[in-house]
């Protein structure tokens, strides 16, 4: 029989490990980067204040979180998210958000740092960022769920300018060519489809392939200002979450633009993800009720019979 003084020794030795149990079962960690300030491509006015949005919400809600503005080029990048990779363990919920423009070519998609020149397809492999990268990178950690955001245009580079003022759109306008100036591949900024993301997760676009996403007209471009209005709101599951963001950004770029801009999901998530508690708060009224129905019935004196 174990005596008394080993029985509290190992109760004792448990009591510290609790607390790091308890994180460990739900450790986030976010890598958030906006790019705004394009010397060769068209500037955007609010992915910074995206990326500093997005940064101060998700340090509230317990992420810790890694943020940079303006990365410069694709070593600095690629650094950044192998970073962000190497600090996951198979606990972790990961989140990787991007603000800023973005390149398809023949259906793979790059993000674009800000000194990135595209004037051809080869420069769009040796200066830019493969999303695909980023997803490889995330599967290999082999952590419990990750969700990537990417803020960007899916339009087609060569097509007939999308319609939305230029300075509006988050897409390299500036270096619009004819197809066959980029060879015979086929060079667009935006974002193709996913091939391989990683069992359980999720990818959030802004819009649906071959379309604009707005840079919005206020502090914040349409996703992200509705990611912030919701993201901090307990008891909403993260599926419920896009629900409500979709139902925001088409909502306000239809009226605001006069086209609707749709965010796009791919999921590979079956579990239960909350940013806030996923307990829903409590609602007054209900309590209140609760306890009316919860008093007992009044007692009635009912006199003997004579």
């Amino acid at each position: 029989m174990w005596s008394t003084f080993r029985l509290t020794s190992v109760l004792a030795a448990f009591a510290l490990w609790l607390p790091v149990l308890a994180w460990s079962a739900d450790e986030r960690r976010a890598l958030v980067i906006g790019n705004g300030n394009y010397v060769h491509g068209q500037r955007l006015a609010n992915t910074l204040n995206d990326a500093a949005d997005m940064c101060q919400v998700l340090k509230q809600l317990g992420y810790e979180t890694d943020c940079f503005v303006n990365v410069q080029d694709k070593t600095a990048f690629e650094a950044r998210v192998q970073e962000f990779v190497a600090r996951l363990n198979p606990q972790s919920k990961g989140l990787f958000y991007y603000a800023g423009h973005a390149v398809q070519l023949n259906g793979e998609s790059y993000l674009v740092p800000v000194q990135a020149e595209v004037r051809n397809a080869a420069d769009v492999r040796r200066e830019l960022v493969p999303v695909q990268q980023v997803l490889d990178l995330l599967k290999a950690a082999g952590n419990s769920f990750n969700m990537v955001v990417l803020d960007a245009c899916r339009d087609d580079l060569f097509a007939e300018a999308p319609v939305v003022a230029a300075a509006s759109g988050r897409g390299i306008l500036t270096a619009r060519k004819s197809p066959e100036a980029a060879g015979e591949q086929a060079v667009a900024y935006g974002l193709a489809t996913i091939r391989d993301a990683p069992v359980g997760s999720i990818v959030l676009y802004a819009t649906a392939s071959r379309e604009a996403a707005y840079d919005g007209d206020g502090r914040n471009g349409p996703l992200t200002k509705h990611l912030l209005a919701h993201i901090r709101e307990p008891g909403i599951p993260v599926e419920e979450l896009i629900k409500r963001v979709t139902v925001g950004v088409q909502t306000e770029t239809k009226r605001a633009f006069g086209r609707r801009q749709t965010p796009f999901v791919y999921s590979s998530f079956t579990g239960e993800f909350c940013f806030a508690d996923c307990t829903p708060p409590v609602n007054q009224r209900d309590v209140e009720r609760s306890r009316e129905q919860a008093k007992p019935w009044p007692q009635v004196h009912v006199p003997p019979s004579l």
